[in-house]
């Protein structure tokens, strides 16, 4: 007769299999709270991204930061506006007056949030109401992205740096002054070779390089001495130590 297995036996083996049971459990338990947080994560990442403005709730539907209906093309060109402005002006601060770009932008945002609810309001209308609606809003928010663009092209300048008078666009006043350079260097050009004229231009008795007389400028350079009383080596009774006697510093006399 076979002999039957101790009590303790089984007791392991049922804390073994309960254990297991409860790893299991906890491992999906885990499992959910991450996808839930990742859900939650994402849904409060496309809730700020679908927003016309940061600081304001949006009522559109999330899949408008994708369908190509309407409503979601002005939604999404409100965005653009709102970030387009955000990036080029600063942020208004308490020392602001009613009249300066950053108070403006503020203003800008503050009515783009508002055509965005008129938008989500006209979505909802009857059709014929609704393209009727959508259309007035569309001229409303192209007027509202050329005024963007005239306030972005303001003259915005770092503290300290001083205004440069042109009062284009970046890419104009780079062309601009692209232009500036280049006419500069077509003078210098012709300085380098009126100096190098000058220079080489032969004498009109010996062919020799000729040499400047005092107060000339040869190249805008100064020469320090002149030569008196004809051509050295050519004047008769000159020799080349008298012809250099000739010469004067016209900083100290003769």
């Amino acid at each position: 007769m076979a002999r039957a297995a101790p009590f303790h036996a089984y007791a392991g083996t049922l804390l073994s299999m309960r254990e297991v049971v409860l790893w299991v459990v906890a491992m999906l338990i885990t499992w959910c709270l991450l996808v839930g947080i990742a859900i939650a994560v994402l849904s409060w990442r496309l809730d700020r991204r679908n927003r016309v403005s940061p600081n304001h709730p949006s009522s559109a539907p999330m899949m408008w930061l994708w369908s190509p209906a309407r409503p979601a093309l002005l939604h999404r060109r409100l965005r653009r506006t709102v970030q387009m402005s955000r990036l080029a002006v600063a942020l208004p601060s308490a020392n602001d007056p009613e009249l300066s770009v950053p108070r403006l932008r503020e203003q800008l945002e503050q009515q783009s949030v508002v055509l965005d609810h008129h938008v989500v309001l006209s979505s909802r209308l009857a059709r014929p109401h609704r393209r009727v609606a959508l259309r007035q809003l569309d001229h409303q928010v192209t007027e509202l992205e050329h005024v963007a663009r005239r306030l972005t092209s303001l003259d915005q300048r770092p503290p300290g740096v001083r205004s440069s008078g042109w009062h284009q666009s970046p890419a104009d006043a780079l062309a601009r002054l692209s232009d500036d350079l280049h006419l500069l260097e077509e003078a210098q050009a012709e300085v380098d070779e009126v100096d190098r004229v000058g220079y080489t231009k032969p004498d009109a008795y010996t062919g020799a390089p000729a040499i400047a007389s005092a107060g000339q400028n040869v190249g805008n350079h100064p020469q320090p001495f002149e030569r008196v009383g004809g051509t050295p080596g050519i004047d008769a009774g000159e020799g080349p130590f008298e012809a250099i006697g000739n010469r004067v510093d016209p900083t100290t006399g003769p």
